[in-house]
């Protein structure tokens, strides 16, 4: 356990921020590989068993938060503001969570903006891109709340000293610019100046100190049990505790039973240990369940989303895109209308696909630029290495890449049939001479024919860096049991109960999800000092 100094915290986060931008998001760890810790103590006790612990400390609070990242952290500020005493439990050595690695926030209606004279939607315009996204599955009461909020949890971060030196509508993907960059674009900054007010504030901080369990009486739940870095229990009696502890992005296997989807050969982007612990605790003592959602990328097996191989291979219109019979079944430049979420949805709607690519493109990529990229690399970026990458990716035992000087011995190599991929590669020859996409409807400044071997395949895996939902909440942020009554004493925040997405992250109303930790994480220390 660790009551950490602001001085300890700032040199902690300071390092912690490089390595994020230093990987291009992080570090892609396969699970289990580095990323995921073994499953705390009482992980595998069943709801009936009541496991008892001997602490040889304990603390005394009105609220303990769990999970010091962008909800715990807004939780713990909120809470100091309306006159709690916190107790603020973080299992990673610093805080901030995956907040280091987001580039920014949504706000409708901040002062910045009002400044600025942007143009700006009506709040029910921006709900309404949530609930058509979902179909309709998500509710709209709660984004209600979490958009018109939004505006001034921009302005309450920015009076703590938070910068944001741009607002727009996110590289183009967003309906609205309503987008508010972080500065750097990325929360390393943000993390620094929210820890350190929370260091200064009295509140007690304890870093390193995994929560294993809740605590409960009668039905109520009054605190948590928590583990020191030397094995000792701490015991935090509390009047209301906050579950703000991420979501399973690092579990890949747990994620892929939640969501039925095959996960074998994804990757989790982000190197802390997000392995479901809020979401174990709280259906341990009969919280309802919920859908969990994922936000994703796209990467090559052993590679960073932002390698030239993930980048000019995976991910540019100007590719064809062919399943495991070696026919095209999307539009290529839907990552450039709609970003990442649904250019995976419809990869996993096919048994296996694959990225085509030929000598000319790679051409393009690393003698002109990309057409679209991803974190630090930005549209127009020349693509450096990515022959080099491609080549090597073809040698490997077992390859995510394939090669052939023709089409038909690419085939072969992908072991797709010839004359089937042929057949394909001249339809959509056709349709680029045409300069009409009949059969897909791809913008034709990105109809460019494959004709010039060497030709490449290139398979993508899904990269994850962070998943939401997993428990079921109310408007107040009280965990709910199955017959949606709220757990006396048992609230959450952030992604560890964020059920709107539904599947995957919505990008049109980007910045979304830090809007929602922000918005939900002060709300429940509003409901919390109200309560008591």
């Amino acid at each position: 356990m660790k009551t950490i100094s602001r001085r300890a915290f700032l040199s902690g986060s300071a390092a912690a921020g490089i390595g994020v931008a230093a990987l291009g998001l992080a570090a892609c760890s396969p699970s289990g590989d580095g990323a995921e810790k073994e499953p705390e103590k009482g992980a595998e006790e069943s709801k009936e068993t009541a496991k008892t612990y001997e602490p040889s400390q304990t603390v005394d609070c009105d609220m303990v938060v769990v999970g010091g990242g962008n909800s715990g952290m807004s939780a713990c500020l909120e809470g100091i503001e309306q006159g709690l005493n916190v107790v603020l439990l973080e299992k990673e050595p610093n805080l901030g969570g995956t907040l280091f690695g987001t580039e920014g926030i949504l706000g409708l209606g901040s002062q910045l903006q009002l400044e600025k004279g942007i143009e700006l939607p009506d709040r029910y315009q921006m709900v309404k891109e949530e609930l058509e996204y979902t179909n309709y599955r998500t509710d709209p009461l709660l984004w209600n709340d979490v958009i018109g909020a939004s505006g001034e949890d921009i302005d309450w971060l920015h009076e703590k000293g938070v910068q944001f030196p741009v607002m727009d509508n996110y590289l183009g993907q967003s309906a609205y610019s309503t987008f508010h960059w972080w500065e750097g674009e990325t929360g390393a900054a943000a993390v620094e100046t929210l820890a350190g007010i929370i260091m200064q504030s009295g509140a007690t901080v304890m870093t390193s100190t995994p929560v294993v369990d809740l605590k409960v009486d009668n039905g109520k739940v009054v605190g948590v049990y928590a583990e020191a870095e030397n094995g000792d229990i701490v015991e935090v009696n509390a009047k209301a505790v906050v579950l703000a502890s991420g979501g399973i992005a690092n579990d890949l296997e747990l994620l892929g039973e939640k969501m039925g989807w095959d996960l074998s050969e994804a990757q989790s982007l982000f190197p802390i240990h997000n392995v479901g612990d809020g979401i174990r605790m709280a259906t341990g003592v009969g919280a309802k369940e919920d859908v969990v959602s994922l936000m994703n990328v796209f990467s090559v097996r052993n590679h960073a989303p932002t390698d030239p191989i993930t980048i000019g291979g995976t991910m540019q219109p100007v590719s064809l895109y062919v399943n495991e019979q070696g026919e095209r079944f999307l539009s290529e430049d839907l990552c450039l209308k709609k970003f990442f979420a649904l250019l995976t949805n419809a990869f996993n709607a096919q048994k296996q696909g694959f990225s085509i690519i030929d000598q000319g493109v790679v051409d393009r990529m690393e003698g002109e630029g990309c057409f679209c990229g991803v974190a630090a690399v930005k549209a127009g970026d020349k693509l450096t290495g990515l022959k080099d990458q491609l080549e090597e990716a073809c040698k490997e035992t077992d390859p995510v890449a394939f090669r052939g000087e023709t089409v038909a011995e690419l085939a072969q190599a992908m072991g797709v049939d010839p004359k089937t991929l042929e057949a394909t590669v001249a339809r959509y020859n056709e349709l680029c001479a045409a300069g009409k996409d009949e059969d897909f409807g791809k913008d034709p400044a990105y109809l460019t024919p494959l004709e010039k071997g060497p030709f490449y395949a290139v398979t993508p895996v899904f990269s994850i860096f962070q998943t939401m939902g997993g428990i079921s909440i109310d408007r107040n942020m009280r965990v709910i049991n199955e017959n949606g009554e709220p757990i006396e004493g048992l609230y959450s925040a952030g992604t560890t109960s964020c059920g709107l997405y539904k599947e995957t992250y919505c990008y049109q109303v980007s910045g979304g999800m830090n809007a929602y930790c922000c918005y939900t994480g002060r709300n429940a220390a509003r409901q919390i000092a109200a309560s008591i």
